[in-house]
């Protein structure tokens, strides 16, 4: 679940796994709330807001919900999910999650001959290298040596303003473009998509 402040591009987002065919909270594994003018219903009427801000201050919540678990006694019940922070351009929306970050325009491929320049735009959940690569039909790498481009989270990550990538070579063969974070000792964070 990605929470996006279009006007300045922060994102927060909670990644969880939803367990089907367990009840949950009002039969929901998300839920949102919100505060501000108008009314809403809730516990079989609806109820106004007061339209003064002070009293009634502007406030979004979400949250995610674990599924109901009936414990005996000294029994124990976990339920896991992750946070993750990013910054994306302003007013795009989230299309994607992985593990390394959120897509807001999915990479894409303009090419030129033998040459190519690459577009996309994405937050990053974590100080990286970003690695370009491209692959063949059968997923298979063409080439990879690219140079490797700073991503952060505070930052938006625009590949069309990732200037080393925008003259580039691009094999006739290549058939799709990976974006891999791999972090200062070189482990691999994950892939944009």
């Amino acid at each position: 679940m990605a929470t996006v402040d279009a006007a300045d591009g922060y994102v927060f987002v909670q990644r969880f796994v939803h367990e089907p065919g367990k009840a949950y909270p009002d039969n929901s594994s998300v839920e949102f709330w919100m505060n501000g003018l108008g009314a809403f219903y809730a516990w079989g009427k609806l109820n106004p807001m007061d339209e003064d801000p002070k009293k009634n201050p502007y406030v979004f919540e979400s949250e995610v919900l674990s599924p109901f678990a009936l414990l005996n006694r000294n029994e124990t019940a976990t339920y896991r999910y992750e946070w993750a922070a990013a910054r994306i351009q302003p007013h795009l929306p989230v299309v994607a999650c992985t593990d390394a970050g959120v897509t807001c325009l999915p990479p894409s491929v303009t090419r030129r001959g033998d040459r190519a320049a690459v577009a996309g735009s994405f937050g990053v959940f974590a100080r990286a290298s970003a690695k370009l690569v491209f692959l063949d039909m059968k997923g298979q790498p063409l080439v990879s040596d690219f140079a490797l481009v700073t991503v952060s989270p505070d930052v938006p990550f625009d590949l069309s303003k990732c200037s080393p990538w925008q003259d580039i070579e691009c094999p006739a063969s290549a058939a799709k473009l990976l974006i891999v974070l791999v972090d200062s000792q070189g482990k691999t964070l994950g892939e944009l998509r």
